[in-house]
C-alpha cells in the first residue's frame, strides 16, 4: 500500500513509536513537521512500521539505517500521551485544544488468583501472563494521564476486554474483527459526537 512512500512525504505530523534494542531506548520515526527532524526523512515508511510491528518473540528486530528496532508497544502500546507531549511541546498546540481518538487492540483479562499465585515465573506466575500485565498497565498509565490533563470531551479511547486474547494466534483474527465491529456498533454516536465536536 505505501509502495515507496517516505516519512517525508506525510501530509500531516506523523510519529511512530519502535524500541531500540541496541541501546535499550525509544525511537520515535518522526515525519518532517518540524526543521530539526532530519534522521527519519529518508526512511521509507513501510520500513518504519515494520520495525514499530516486530513484536519480540515472533518477530526478528528491523534493521533501519543504522538502528536495530522492535515493537514500539513495548513503551507505548498506548501512544496518546506521547501524541498529547508532542502536540503540546512540539507543536505549541494549548492543551485545551487538542483532541485525541485513541483506538486500542484489546485488553486481556487474563489476571492472577489471589488464592493461587506463588512469587516466581517458575511457581505460577507465566511470562505470558506477566508480560500481558505489563503492557496493560503500560497502556492504562498512558491511559489515565491522558484523560486528566486534557479537559473532559477532548479524549475518547475506544478499546475491549477480553479473557481470550492471545497475541501469537492468527485463528482469533475472525473473533477480533466480529469485537471491533460490535464497539463500533455500540460506541457510534459516542464516535461520531466526538467527530462533530472535534470539527467545531
Amino acid at each position: 500500500m505505501f509502495k515507496q512512500a517516505y516519512l517525508r512525504d506525510a501530509k500531516v505530523p506523523l510519529m511512530i513509536p519502535a524500541t531500540d534494542i541496541g541501546t535499550g531506548d525509544v525511537h520515535i520515526f518522526k515525519s518532517g513537521y518540524d526543521a530539526d527532524f532530519v534522521r527519519d526523512r529518508n526512511v521509507r515508511l513501510v520500513d518504519a512500521i515494520v520495525a514499530s510491528c516486530s513484536a519480540p518473540s515472533f518477530f526478528a528486530p528491523a534493521k533501519v539505517g543504522n538502528y536495530f528496532l522492535c515493537d514500539g508497544g513495548i513503551w507505548a502500546n498506548n501512544p496518546s500521551l506521547l501524541a498529547l507531549t508532542e502536540a503540546v511541546r512540539r507543536l505549541q498546540v494549548p492543551l485545551d485544544q487538542v483532541r485525541i481518538l485513541s483506538i486500542g487492540t484489546g485488553v486481556s483479562l487474563k489476571y492472577y488468583s489471589l488464592s493461587q499465585v506463588k512469587w516466581g515465573f517458575a511457581r505460577g506466575w507465566g511470562i505470558s501472563k506477566f508480560i500481558d500485565m505489563l503492557l496493560n498497565l503500560q497502556s492504562l498509565t498512558a491511559n489515565n494521564v491522558t484523560r486528566l490533563l486534557l479537559p473532559d470531551g477532548n479524549y475518547l479511547r475506544i478499546n475491549f476486554s477480553s479473557d481470550n486474547l492471545h497475541l501469537d494466534d492468527t485463528r482469533l483474527v475472525d473473533d477480533l474483527l466480529s469485537r471491533a465491529d460490535h464497539d463500533f456498533s455500540h460506541e457510534h454516536k459516542e464516535i461520531v459526537g466526538w467527530m462533530s465536536r472535534s470539527r467545531a
